[in-house]
């Protein structure tokens, strides 16, 4: 009775009426599912550009949508309870500050610069999630993404089957659609395969859930995905450990997987993989210890207070010609200095932890624990796996990672839209100030958004050029570094 007290007194405190965005959070859900369906699925745009190139564009469409949301105060008031987590806020300027200092001070400040920026407007991206999730929509954007991939996978399926049926050698890369490399597709797969096994499989589609997932891990095993297959047995085991009301779903899943191995080794029998990578049983490291033993020799006692500069690995000589090291943590620990690296890895671990505590002690009434759950694992995993390969890099892998931390940290610590009136908000008082607010946000963050895509479209124009040194995928699909000067570039955006 005290607590309905509260909230009445709250709702006459702020005007007598609750609003809550709800449009704008119906918006959001459909950029996410918009956003996912065209990165894949270009509809001849025109634009000139390589599939990978294509991904990169829709995601600077999507973040740039999704920052200007913050254009509107009903945003903006939902979106900064997230200031009420102090210990995730100072984690969060720890790291964007050793990003920035670093890039600064680079042997390429102009590409670092660029390249830090997108890092800050990446969390546009996990402010969606966060807001999205305090609206009540998490499953409506878990289910859309999970149907769009379902059919992705399905069509997967009907390459592998036509491709078994018609020769005796398979090339593991005609199975993936949509991707230039089918280890785009596996980075993809991380995210959603423990929503299926956690999620999905707890609602009313548990069959066709089980079926996607046998198909997923069918597909894993035929790919030699051996990074997707330890992140996804790493983050399995410690869920097994510490979600235990979970522990029955893992277990399905583990017989699951044992099932399509079973099924890939009685394919292998009529059909041989062809490929480098595509056996999963494969003892070697494709070049990632050559790779990792150059960058740990290449650093110095000064990567423990400052980095080389964001994207620093892309355009520094390791005589290998990949644009990142296929390890997040030596990434950033080489790029943004150690400090940088491991604030980083503390957001992420807060992130995990509150949704861990929300998962095991939280009360039953306040809702969907099974999505969460799944969440949690499927952050977990993508961590793991990037630690092999490049999720924090590739487009699609790298917003899922910031869409779902958002949709996980806003689900786990709104207990419901009603509890959010009378906590203390940031500029939503009535009257002319409100205004004043409102158009120095907008125009900063107008500001903002013009010199971000003046520096993508610059720096898109110069890879259209023939590059002296071919670098692997970062940014853009060529991963050269950026050459243009900085402040022509602001003058003639603004």
């Amino acid at each position: 009775m005290d607590e309905l007290i509260m909230v009445y007194a709250n709702i006459k405190a702020v005007g007598g009426v609750v609003k809550h965005p709800v449009f704008l959070g119906w918006v959001s859900v459909l950029l996410c599912w918009f956003w996912f369906f065209v990165s894949f699925n270009s509809f001849d745009l025109s634009l000139s550009v390589t599939p990978y190139d294509h991904k990169r564009v829709m995601q600077v469409v999507l973040i740039c949508l999704f920052t200007l949301c913050f254009c509107f105060r009903e945003y903006r008031r939902s979106v900064s309870l997230l200031f009420q987590d102090r210990q995730l806020v100072y984690l969060w300027g720890v790291s964007l500050v050793s990003v920035f200092l670093s890039s600064l001070f680079s042997e390429n400040p102009t590409h670092s610069l660029f390249a830090s920026l997108h890092w800050l407007l990446l969390l546009s991206v996990f402010c969606a999630g966060f807001f999205m999730a305090r609206d009540q929509l998490t499953s409506w954007v878990i289910t859309g993404v999970l149907v769009l991939h379902a059919l992705m996978v399905f069509k997967a399926l009907l390459f592998l089957v036509f491709e078994v049926s018609v020769g005796d050698s398979l090339n593991a890369a005609l199975l993936y659609p949509g991707v230039e490399h089918y280890r785009f597709f596996n980075q993809i797969q991380v995210f959603l395969v423990p929503l299926i096994a956690i999620w999905a499989v707890r609602t009313n589609v548990k069959k066709i859930a089980y079926f996607f997932l046998f198909v997923n891990l069918l597909l894993a095993f035929c790919g030699g995905a051996r990074g997707l297959l330890v992140g996804l047995l790493g983050a399995a085991v410690l869920a097994y450990l510490v979600l235990k009301p979970w522990r029955r779903d893992l277990q399905v899943m583990g017989l699951v997987a044992l099932l399509a191995f079973a099924f890939y080794c009685a394919i292998n029998q009529f059909v041989q993989f062809s490929g480098p990578s595509s056996d999963v049983l494969r003892e070697h490291t494709s070049g990632r210890l050559t790779i990792w033993a150059r960058l740990i020799d290449a650093l110095d006692w000064s990567n423990f207070f400052i980095g080389k500069g964001e994207d620093a690995f892309s355009y520094h000589s390791f005589h290998r010609h990949e644009g990142h090291p296929h390890s997040s943590f030596l990434q950033f620990i080489y790029e943004w200095g150690a400090i940088g690296a491991i604030a980083a890895v503390a957001a992420l671990v807060r992130v995990l932890y509150v949704a861990h505590k929300f998962c095991i002690c939280h009360d039953e009434r306040f809702g969907e624990k099974n999505i969460y759950a799944g969440l949690l694992v499927s952050v977990l995993a993508a961590a793991i796996y990037s630690l092999f390969s490049g999720v924090v890099v590739m487009p699609i892998p790298q917003t899922l990672l910031f869409l779902f931390a958002g949709l996980l940290f806003g689900g786990v610590t709104g207990v419901s839209r009603v509890s959010e009136v009378g906590v203390p908000k940031i500029g939503f008082q009535k009257g002319s100030s409100s205004s004043c607010q409102s158009l120095a946000t907008g125009g900063v963050v107008l500001g903002v958004l013009l010199l971000y895509v003046g520096l993508c479209s610059a720096y898109l124009l110069q890879q259209a050029g023939a590059p002296e040194v071919f670098r692997g995928p970062r940014f853009w699909a060529e991963g050269a570094a950026f050459t243009g000067s900085f402040w022509p570039i602001v003058e003639n955006t603004f």
